[in-house]
């Protein structure tokens, strides 16, 4: 069976922890994306807002690291969400970033 991705986009509601909960509760009752829980997925959504407003923030020097840069793009083209989720360890700071940010 294939794996199935899909780009939500980036909004400003992905900000809110709640309305990612119920982003990825609807994603996941449709059958869009299947192999993470509803918190992974609400985490993942949210971190990625959480780079997008941060790095634009930042000094204009830092900004201009390479990573830093990949970073914004990445989450600027919006956010991809596939079957299983990212690798483990992604997982891992999408859920602290989502608890403790």
């Amino acid at each position: 069976m294939e794996r199935k991705n899909i780009n939500i986009g980036m909004k400003d509601e992905y900000g809110d922890k709640k309305r990612c909960l119920e982003i990825a509760t609807e994603i996941l009752d449709k059958g869009l994306i299947t192999g993470v829980t509803p918190l992974q997925m609400a985490a993942e959504i949210y971190s990625h807002h959480y780079v997008y407003v941060l790095i634009p923030k930042l000094p204009r020097f830092m900004r201009n690291f390479w990573v830093l840069k990949r970073m914004y793009q990445s989450c600027d083209n919006g956010v991809d969400l596939g079957d299983n989720g990212d690798p483990r360890w992604r997982k891992i700071i999408y859920y602290w970033v989502y608890k403790i940010l």
